[in-house]
């Protein structure tokens, strides 16, 4: 008969190492698992701080473009307002170049206005003004996309006579 290994005789050492390699399993396994969420940790605080500095560089590219959209509007309403001042010099002291004259001073005040507001300081008085007066506010804005709209129409429709002669 063949004696098998873990007889009395060395049952008891084959034991102790079964629990000592398992014992290192266990410890290997918790130390991995330990690494493994240090590790997580880390990846998720850098994709935080890579998403925070991505959305503050994006913040300040739109914030940039604004500004210079705002300077660009400013510098249009200005030169609109310049001649619509030389039509209403041209006319002479008409009735009509009297409201010509009051119109390209308004367009002034609106090209200071966003000049020294900003884009931010435009969307805060169009805020404050809709917290005031709601109602005109949205019949403003109707009024305004009616506009917009029939001007897009009108545009739409010119290039596609012009595209299709």
């Amino acid at each position: 008969m063949a004696v098998s290994e873990y007889d009395d005789n060395g049952g008891g050492g084959a034991k102790q190492k079964a629990a000592a390699a398992l014992d290192t399993a266990g410890s290997a396994v918790r130390d991995t698992a330990g690494t493994a969420k240090e590790q997580a940790g880390q990846v998720a605080g850098e994709a935080k701080a890579q998403a925070r500095n991505l959305l503050s560089d994006v913040r300040d590219r739109v914030g940039t473009e604004a500004r210079s959209q705002n300077d660009r509007l400013a510098e249009g309403v200005r030169r609109f307002a310049d001649e619509l001042d030389e039509i209403a010099g041209a006319r002479g002291d008409s009735p009509a170049s009297t409201v010509v004259s009051q119109v390209s001073q308004g367009g002034r005040r609106v090209a200071d206005y966003l000049a020294e507001h900003g884009p931010e300081g435009v969307l805060q008085g169009v805020q404050d003004f809709a917290r005031r007066k709601p109602g005109t506010f949205l019949l403003a804005a109707a009024a305004a996309g009616f506009v917009v709209g029939r001007l897009g129409k009108g545009v739409w429709q010119s290039q596609r006579d012009g595209s299709g002669s």
